[in-house]
């Protein structure tokens, strides 16, 4: 795809396009993922919850930083 055909979509919301090796790496890391149909087997990653019932914002801030941003599920 060239930069000219999604300019417009870049400059509304402040987007970038990426290099060729970042995209590359991006796409090394999609393959290594469990896949069904189109879309990833979210039930085939490891996963954590954590339940909002009493919780402060800073207190689920400080949880989510402490991991990766896949598979992170958030309940009320």
């Amino acid at each position: 795809m060239r930069a000219e055909e999604v300019s417009h979509w870049i400059a509304q919301r402040g987007a970038s396009m990426s290099t060729v090796e970042l995209a590359a790496a991006f796409d090394a890391y999609l393959c290594t993922l469990p896949w069904v149909g189109q879309g990833i087997d979210w039930r085939g990653l490891q996963s954590r919850s954590l339940g909002l019932d009493g919780v402060s914002g800073d207190e689920a801030v400080r949880w989510a930083r402490e991991r990766p941003l896949w598979g992170v599920t958030v309940t009320s």
